[in-house]
């Protein structure tokens, strides 16, 4: 990381933007890989299996 003036960096940029962002709320950040497997079975339900410290999330979304 380069520390210096952003004020100065800012005035020397090419290209600048303006404007407002928004970003949503989140819960938490995973690091670890968001991976599933999905097995159909019998009766026609999916069993799933997920590597996930957010369960709930990924069965919302799977539902």
């Amino acid at each position: 990381m380069a520390r210096g003036d952003w004020r100065e960096a800012m005035q020397a940029a090419p290209h600048t933007t303006t404007g407002t962002l928004y970003c949503g709320g989140q819960d938490h950040f995973y690091l670890e890989g968001q991976i599933s497997l999905a097995v159909p079975q019998e009766d026609g339900d999916m069993l799933v299996y997920c590597s996930t410290q957010h369960p709930s999330e990924i069965q919302h979304k799977t539902a």
